[in-house]
């Protein structure tokens, strides 16, 4: 085979590979966080999730937990929520 043909089929097979992972999936919703005299590894875990309208995109409720994270394979995008954040007073 010559150089530019393998070249051409290795950038098939990448775009290919590509395409074949899972797509991210966006998770948002309000965190319940951990009191703050707690001391030790924390990490965040999804207590309860809703799909919504759209696909890869969940309404979630994350609880802080103690201890360290366990390992996950999924790709996501976590976006935590806190009810601190609507005071209008903090502006």
């Amino acid at each position: 085979m010559t150089r530019s043909l393998m070249k051409r089929v290795q950038e098939l097979e990448s775009k290919l590979n590509v395409r074949t992972q899972s797509a991210i999936k966006l998770r948002y919703g309000y965190l319940q966080r951990l009191p703050e005299d707690l001391e030790g590894d924390r990490h965040i875990e999804t207590s309860k999730s809703e799909h919504t309208a759209f696909p890869n995109v969940e309404l979630c409720a994350f609880e802080e937990r103690l201890g360290p994270g366990p390992d996950l394979d999924e790709l996501t995008f976590d976006v935590y929520l806190s009810l601190e954040d609507n005071d209008p007073s903090a502006i």
